[in-house]
């Protein structure tokens, strides 16, 4: 981002600082977004089963799930891109030599797109027998007949 001279003086890198400070606009303006989304979701629910009087145990199960599921679809973005972005960009500022160490952060990110739908199949939960249901086969039990219990004519 910048050089610090053997006098003192520091000599500033424009086009790093520019995109820096492109960067934590557009890191800044995502994380606004999230909490914005979160916030109107959390609203609307919450106006939704506070004025329907007639809301089964059921359905209000599934709220509260679907809330669960969307506080940690708000913290899974955040976790893994928005804090790996702005460290990256404060140790830059701060002229410090991450080197390999940015590579951790990189290989963190490249995470987001695996991890984002787990809370919904995790936390939801007629999503969640589906996919146990998928990977959990329910197998018969085959009990084995002696030879001399089967008719002889077929």
């Amino acid at each position: 981002m910048y050089d610090v001279m053997k006098d003192g003086t520091i000599t500033s890198h424009y086009k790093f600082l520019g995109a820096a400070v492109f960067m934590s606009v557009t890191v800044n303006a995502s994380f606004a977004i999230i909490i914005f989304c979160a916030i109107k979701c959390y609203s609307y629910i919450d106006e939704i089963i506070e004025t329907s009087s007639t809301t089964s145990s059921k359905t209000r199960a599934i709220q509260k799930q679907l809330f669960y599921a969307l506080v940690c679809t708000i913290l899974i973005p955040v976790l893994v891109l928005d804090i790996p972005v702005t460290s990256l960009l404060i140790l830059n500022l701060a002229n410090t030599g991450i080197g390999a160490k940015s590579a951790y952060l990189s290989f963190i990110m490249t995470f987001y797109p695996v991890i984002d739908p787990l809370p919904n199949f995790l936390i939801i939960e007629p999503y969640r027998k589906a996919v146990l249901g998928t990977f959990i086969r329910k197998t018969n039990v085959v009990q084995s007949v002696p030879m001399s219990m089967l008719p002889s004519k077929i």
